[in-house]
């Protein structure tokens, strides 16, 4: 996301300053919380919905779902 958003960062790096676990992976209050720390607007929730992921998109907001069900990996939604 940070990349989409033109900043330069570093995966592994963001991986650490964020607290990551190789056992649970990166929560949302991690996520959210780095990017605050960048700069970065940020608004986060639990239970998204379609409508919901359509509507940021939209209104040109990428938006980072955590997919669960690979073991805690996030992506980034644009289009």
């Amino acid at each position: 996301m940070a990349r989409y958003l033109g900043r330069d960062a570093d995966e592994l790096a963001v991986a650490k300053a964020m607290g990551t676990s190789p056992k649970v992976g990166t929560n949302p209050q991690q996520m959210a919380g780095w990017f605050l720390k960048q700069g970065f607007q940020v608004q986060w929730g639990e239970n998204g919905s379609i409508a919901l992921l359509k509507s940021n998109l939209a209104r040109g907001i990428p938006t980072l779902v955590e997919w669960i069900d690979w073991g805690g990996h996030w992506v980034v939604v644009v289009g």
